[in-house]
């Protein structure tokens, strides 16, 4: 992501009313260090707020990876972008793995960006409960992740229970991706709801195409279960037929260039 951004700063100093040549070489100084503090004392010099706000961003992230929560909170709230600062603290959050109530408190500082912050840390949470519902619990895994959403203060139903649902019928049928992933069928979704089960599968076959271009590839012809099979990725069986078409329907839609809305945390 550095080097992206890098580039981008580099072009937008060569276009007419890019950021001072000033605050390119401190940007670029604080990206270039390894010490946290003296790239938080290079952001400190850039006048442009937001380009301050990106920069710092990046040092606080630095400084959760490391662990260093204090430090990272710190320059978080040292940020005067309000966009940014707001950001910085979800993405902090993110990269210390919050769950519970700290995630809870420390999500209260990322302003618009707290619903997507607690989100995550629900799904954290119940990541690491999962594991205690077996085949044909599904239904309760849903009903638990549902309760948590109030006590985390979600009160819309965004799709959260569905979305750690599905990962967790996949993940558990098919645990060792690189021996591959054999067919998918209904009963590999127990009890959950066929909008879940659907979304599982969508979720096995994603994980098994990561890093690859198989699902275009499979696309480019009519769907069929072979087809499916020869690209390297899991078919289905005959009682997930009409499911595993839709998924891919959408999975080829977006494969022609009109993929699911999804976006980066950015200040608006």
């Amino acid at each position: 992501m550095r080097s992206r951004l890098t580039a981008i700063l580099l072009a937008l100093g060569a276009a007419c009313g890019g950021p001072a040549a000033s605050d390119r070489a401190a940007y670029l100084a604080a990206l270039q260090t390894a010490d946290a503090d003296a790239a938080e004392r290079a952001c400190g010099t850039i006048e442009d707020r937001v380009l301050a706000g990106e920069c710092a961003l990046f040092v606080a992230q630095g400084r959760a990876r490391g662990g260093d929560a204090d430090g990272a909170d710190a320059t978080c709230a040292g940020i005067a972008h309000e966009g940014w600062r707001e950001v910085c603290h979800f993405e902090v959050v993110d990269g210390l793995a919050l769950w519970g109530e700290e995630a809870i408190t420390a999500c209260g500082r990322a302003g618009a960006f707290s619903d997507r912050c607690l989100s995550h840390a629900l799904q954290r949470h119940a990541g690491r409960i999962a594991h205690r519902y077996g085949m044909g619990q599904e239904a309760d895994l849903l009903a638990w992740i549902s309760a948590r959403r109030a006590e985390y203060g979600l009160t819309e139903d965004t799709g959260v229970a569905r979305a750690i649902t599905a990962q967790h019928i996949a993940w558990r049928s098919c645990p060792d991706r690189a021996a591959g992933c054999g067919p998918f069928s209904l009963a590999l979704c127990g009890t959950a709801p066929e909008d879940t089960c659907r979304q599982a599968y969508k979720v096995y076959v994603r994980s098994a195409a990561q890093g690859t271009d198989r699902v275009a590839g499979a696309c480019a012809a009519p769907i069929t279960r072979r087809r499916v099979a020869e690209a390297g990725l899991p078919d289905w069986t005959p009682d997930a037929e009409s499911l595993a078409r839709a998924v891919w329907e959408q999975l080829c839609r977006a494969a022609r260039g009109r993929p699911d809305a999804r976006g980066s945390a950015r200040p608006g």
